[in-house]
């Protein structure tokens, strides 16, 4: 969103406002005095700030059970409230043992099923509302499913190891190791693994670092939904027919 704001409203500055309501939302407004543009459809142009991610953060609050508000005006600015539920736990918090999972288990689970079934996604992002917002989006879908995250390139190549995803969605910049040395990693390890970049940068500079290092695809996270959705489909479908 503040992507948004530096690339269309012709100003550097932003007014960021958050708040805690009464009925566990969390409302976050921001605001700017740039160029804004027209709420009426017809008059917006290819370059309305509508057509680069607005629609995408809409559809991923509305995911999470949140809801965007946008108000605008030519020559007066832009005004947008993002209104995101917050979940309090009512359990008495005391530390419990959680047995785990064997990873020859998983592996074994997974590597029995039938090619027919849903395309398995891992989702690699440092951002866990970013995460959140796609497993809801991902697994919506009847062919998809999101079988593991992780949150730096570390922990995706370990995830990835172990749980064998058809298709890994790898952001850029994570701490520790970055996404794209986690991408040359896991196709040197895994080298069938369907891998798409992920950044708010789109620019041709972020699509060929994802393709040197290996990526079959680059998506922006501005972009639709339905782009990804798309992307995973077309190359995970390849693999498996070639």
């Amino acid at each position: 969103l503040l992507y948004n704001v530096l690339k269309h409203s012709g100003v550097n500055e932003v007014m960021v406002n958050l708040s805690l309501q009464q009925d566990n939302h969390l409302l976050i407004e921001v605001k700017d005095f740039g160029c804004g543009f027209s709420e009426n459809p017809e008059e917006r142009n290819a370059q309305s700030p509508t057509h680069f991610g607005l629609f995408s953060i809409r559809e991923r609050l509305e995911a999470l059970g949140g809801e965007m508000v946008l108000h605008s005006a030519r020559q007066k600015g832009t005004q947008v409230l993002l209104r995101i539920p917050i979940e309090h736990s009512t359990e008495d918090l005391q530390p419990r043992l959680v047995k785990p999972v064997p990873v020859q288990a998983i592996r074994k689970t997974h590597a029995s099923r039938p090619p027919s079934e849903k395309i398995r996604i891992l989702l690699a992002d440092d951002h866990k509302m970013v995460r959140e917002g796609f497993c809801h989006i991902l697994n919506s879908q009847v062919d998809l499913e999101v079988v593991g995250e992780a949150e730096d390139g570390k922990q995706a190549i370990t995830n990835c190891e172990s749980l064998r995803p058809d298709v890994v969605v790898m952001d850029l910049h994570m701490p520790g190791m970055d996404g794209l040395e986690a991408i040359r990693r896991i196709k040197q390890q895994i080298p069938e693994t369907v891998i798409i970049g992920l950044s708010v940068y789109d620019t041709p500079d972020v699509a060929r670092w994802f393709q040197e290092a290996g990526a079959e695809a680059f998506v922006t996270k501005g972009g639709p939904a339905e782009t990804l959705v798309t992307i995973i489909r077309k190359f995970s479908h390849q693999k498996k027919s070639a």
